[in-house]
């Protein structure tokens, strides 16, 4: 897997794809926050991962900070690349999954008709990053091919979640961090923090405004 056409290949698909009626996405959020994804595929964030996933065709995917499931949705059913287990980690917050487990949000978009019995395959960690437990579940399901860490915004946090990711990852598996061009430097210090301890890391990086908020992509090679 080269990283410079999975480069090119996100950045082509960068441009916003998002048109029509943004209520038609209602069945996959909730009614409070209808307007959260469509803003993302209108930004460009959902082409372009989907895109990555369908290059990379990870075997087991990991997303810290998965808030309600969607992008992945979104990505199995833009590419029909279904991986062998998807693992969503993010805390128990009341405004990210108004119930729990099989009945969570997240559970509904993935586990839908769209994918019959894909439940099967389908690990919700409902419970910080950064806790020992969630390290040690983590860890229980390695190596992940694919992680995409959107989680802790403040540095030390972003920073945490970054080095999880990187000792869960298979070898020549991608890590996809997300936000590096917020106003704020947390996520960028931290990214450049992880890259500074790792210099024979290959790494390329999406820029806003090409991709929203910017996005760090790392490889680890054997």
């Amino acid at each position: 897997m080269d990283l410079q056409t999975l480069f090119q290949t996100a950045r082509e698909n960068c441009l916003p794809t998002f048109s029509g009626n943004m209520k038609t996405w209602t069945f996959v959020i909730p009614q409070v926050h209808w307007w959260l994804w469509p803003q993302a595929i209108a930004d460009g964030y959902c082409e372009p991962l989907a895109a990555i996933w369908g290059y990379v065709k990870p075997q087991r995917y990991l997303a810290i900070g998965a808030l309600f499931g969607t992008l992945e949705s979104y990505m199995l059913k833009k590419t029909g690349w279904q991986p062998e287990s998807i693992v969503l980690c993010d805390m128990d917050a009341e405004m990210y999954n108004l119930q729990r487990d099989s009945m969570s949000y997240a559970y509904k978009n993935i586990t839908g008709p769209k994918f019959g019995n894909y439940q099967k395959h389908l690990i919700m960690v409902r419970d910080s990053s950064h806790s020992t437990e969630t390290a040690r579940t983590l860890k229980a399901l390695q190596p992940f091919n694919l992680i995409y860490v959107d989680g802790d915004h403040k540095q030390e946090g972003a920073y945490a979640d970054i080095c999880l990711a990187h000792s869960l990852l298979a070898d020549n598996g991608i890590i996809l961090v997300h936000d590096l061009d917020l106003p704020e430097d947390d996520v960028r210090n931290a990214y450049a923090r992880y890259l500074a301890e790792h210099p024979l890391l290959k790494h390329v990086e999406l820029r806003d405004p090409d991709f929203k908020f910017g996005l760090g992509i790392v490889k680890r090679e054997k």
